[in-house]
């Protein structure tokens, strides 16, 4: 993966505040790569620094949790949401997932990294 493209991925991330959450989708779309979600994963869990980079912020765009979280798998990411304040709701097979009022989509998400410049 491009450097420039994981510095982006990063930078975007740390901008997802805390009781958020957003999906690797909209930061693809944000960063210019719109069907580059599943790279956008990648350079994730090969976070460093995940202190930094909450990249425990980032689901699925049905706002399901990532199985292969790095860092503790699926509830040690959940739990860090709940911690966080993220909502959380049950689909229709039983599974928790995110609720919709705290996900970021490309709009909001857009408009966080402007805020914070």
């Amino acid at each position: 993966m491009q450097e420039d493209f994981c510095i982006k991925v990063y930078d975007v991330v740390k901008n997802i505040p805390r009781g958020y959450v957003t999906t690797y989708g909209a930061i693809a779309k944000l960063i210019g790569y719109k069907n580059y979600a599943r790279q956008v994963g990648k350079v994730l869990h090969r976070n460093k620094n995940p202190n930094e980079i909450p990249c425990h912020r980032v689901v699925y765009a049905n706002g399901k949790l990532s199985k292969s979280y790095a860092f503790g798998g699926e509830s040690a990411q959940m739990n860090k949401l709940i911690n966080e304040g993220v909502k959380f709701r049950t689909d229709n097979n039983g599974q928790r997932i995110c609720a919709k009022q705290s996900i970021l989509n490309f709009v909001h998400l857009n408009q966080q990294l402007k805020d914070n410049k």
